[in-house]
């Protein structure tokens, strides 16, 4: 039986075609903005969707109205029930120093499970990417200045450093900067302060050619997640240690280094703001 299980509450009503195929997800566009059909496994996002019993691999086109999503032509009406939040929602008091710990629990973890090409060496003390060909130390040695940029002395050339930079589908640099994102959105909550200027200028700044990049830089900048970041989140803001590692461990099953770039972004942005008091640095 073919159903439809999940639906993101980003959805766009416009006609897609086809994109890209990978094992688990299929992408698809409009010209502006990317919808996926992934499996469960990926889990739930503001741009995915996930229909149980359907071979996604063999659809070329997609449209989506106010009312139900058509897949070469078949129809899969939407329900409530089955639309998924992609709001960060803080409910409840937050202890600061269960957070404070929590964050030294995330970077413990992300150290530990950093993929080879990732960004966690930037949680290292001495910050020096071990890489092997001259272009992929040249661009960690980049990253690593527009890290240092970014917390540092000059946060606008820092997110200007880091856009597009790196490899993959989405370059390790925009996760980077889609993790400062939704931090600084987490942290306006967090300490009751209004970031909303500046997440929306990065989120303009850091938009390139990339149509992955920018799918994702635009919902961190309204404060939306997939469903391994809000839960990962959750852990961070009213969770304990063994939840903190559960969740954080989840990061190295995004993309080849994503979750690990956007996770390590995300830490260093709250770990300035909680230093800071949710003060301004930039």
């Amino acid at each position: 039986m073919i159903r439809l299980e999940s639906y993101g509450d980003s959805l766009e009503k416009d006609n897609y075609r086809c994109h890209s195929r990978f094992k688990r997800a299929v992408n698809f566009f409009n010209g502006h903005s990317m919808v996926a059909l992934v499996d469960r496994e990926i889990g739930p996002g503001p741009h995915h969707i996930i229909i149980s019993g359907l071979d996604p691999q063999k659809a070329e086109r997609l449209a989506i109205t106010a009312d139900e999503l058509l897949i070469d032509g078949n129809r899969y009406p939407f329900a409530s029930s089955c639309r998924y939040d992609s709001r960060i929602d803080l409910n409840g008091a937050i202890d600061k120093d269960r957070f404070a710990a929590n964050l030294q629990y995330f970077e413990h973890c992300l150290r530990q499970s950093a993929a080879p090409k990732s960004l966690a060496f930037l949680l290292r003390h001495e910050r020096r990417p071990h890489r092997r060909s001259a272009l992929a130390r040249s661009i960690a040695e980049r990253l690593t200045a527009g890290s240092n940029l970014i917390f540092g002395r000059d946060f606008w050339s820092g997110i200007k450093t880091c856009r597009g930079l790196g490899f993959g589908l989405t370059p390790s640099g925009d996760d980077f900067i889609g993790g400062v994102l939704l931090a600084l959105n987490c942290g306006q909550k967090i300490f009751r302060h209004d970031f909303r200027r500046i997440i929306t200028s990065v989120g303009r700044l850091a938009r390139g050619k990339n149509p992955f990049s920018n799918t994702m830089l635009a919902y961190a900048s309204e404060g939306r997640a997939i469903g391994r970041i809000k839960d990962l989140l959750a852990a961070l803001l009213y969770g304990g240690e063994k939840g903190v590692y559960r969740c954080a461990k989840e990061l190295r099953t995004i993309g080849h280094s994503s979750g690990i770039d956007f996770g390590t972004g995300l830490l260093l942005t709250l770990q300035k703001l909680n230093c800071n008091e949710g003060e301004k640095w930039w």
